[in-house]
């Protein structure tokens, strides 16, 4: 094959056009080194709709959660990183509204009322926050955790779950301020050279996320700065071959209409066109019974994985941050 005697340079980050048999011979070498990873498919623990998503997460999706205030997203987001990270897969949960440790205590509600078998009391935020002022009135402010957690019926053995994953769960803060697409890819950088191969990153939410335009640049508005994030956020997907999972606010027009569906996202057209999976919650027909459980209803609407229109109903506890699947 003839050479250019032309030298060409590309902007960092980009390649030439690879040739279908450079292709083949990437695959075959990927195939003879058992690189496999990004073939396999990343259960979330809610079996129905891994099911429709054929499996789980896929490598290089953008998946989209919206809904309206309320229904579930941050507690879906933390229950499903839990059970990935809980499969031996790194989960890094980006929240722009909670802390680290805020997230923790929702963590802390879930793992007690899911080792209580769903009908032991556990831990909800009122009983930690009580028995830790208890606790420090009774001149016992400096007491274990372990001690703490041993004083709350249900709780005993909360740590010893968490313990099960606690390595493969990162939590961090996000700053609308700061935690810019590129700060988010760091994160991944860093879990790679930890020897992660499988990885999926949640960001909660993607509306929050900052942009920083090059020097000179103008500002965007805010609909064209959330079409700048989700496309940074897909070419990272791409690059790092990792499913992206990305809670999504609604519109003001979705929310005066109540039922929030992919068309009512925040954000301009491409925010849906852009995502691979979108998936859809609203609040289903129950009545909250006073025990802090009603219905929410996730619908599946856009899946390149597998069919769309899929509706499937989860029963959430609301009082420990916890989804029945």
């Amino acid at each position: 094959m003839k050479q250019p005697t032309q030298r060409f340079i590309l902007p960092a980050g980009l390649s030439f056009p690879a040739s279908v048999q450079e292709i083949t011979e990437q695959f075959d070498q990927q195939l003879r080194q058992g690189k496999f990873s990004s073939y396999r498919s990343i259960p979330t623990g809610f079996p129905r709709l891994d099911e429709a998503l054929g499996g789980g997460l896929h490598a290089e999706d953008l998946i989209l959660v919206g809904g309206a205030q309320g229904t579930g997203k941050t507690t879906w987001v933390l229950q499903a990183a839990r059970n990935i990270a809980r499969d031996g897969v790194l989960a890094i949960v980006i929240c722009f509204e909670h802390s680290e440790l805020y997230l923790y205590n929702r963590l802390l509600a879930l793992e007690s009322y899911d080792s209580a078998n769903k009908g032991e009391p556990g831990i909800t935020r009122d009983v930690l926050r009580d028995r830790v002022l208890e606790m420090a009135g009774a001149g016992l402010a400096h007491s274990r955790l372990d001690s703490l957690l041993q004083s709350i019926p249900g709780a005993g053995n909360v740590l010893g779950r968490m313990g099960a994953y606690w390595e493969h769960l990162r939590l961090v803060r996000g700053s609308s301020r700061r935690t810019t697409v590129k700060v988010i890819e760091t994160y991944i950088e860093q879990a790679q050279a930890m020897g992660y191969q499988q990885k999926v990153v949640f960001v909660d939410y993607l509306q929050k996320v900052h942009y920083q335009p090059p020097i000179g640049a103008p500002w965007p508005d805010t609909l064209q700065r959330i079409g700048i994030v989700m496309e940074g956020l897909k070419d990272v997907a791409l690059d790092h071959q990792l499913p992206i999972v990305a809670v999504a606010a609604a519109d003001d027009r979705g929310l005066r209409r109540g039922k929030i569906s992919l068309a009512d996202l925040w954000g301009p057209s491409l925010v849906q066109y852009e995502c691979d999976v979108g998936i859809i919650l609203n609040l289903g027909n129950s009545v909250d019974d006073g025990r802090g459980i009603k219905d929410l209803v996730f619908s599946v609407e856009k899946n390149r994985s597998g069919p769309d229109n899929v509706i499937i109903t989860y029963p959430l506890h609301g009082r420990y941050f916890y989804f029945d699947t």
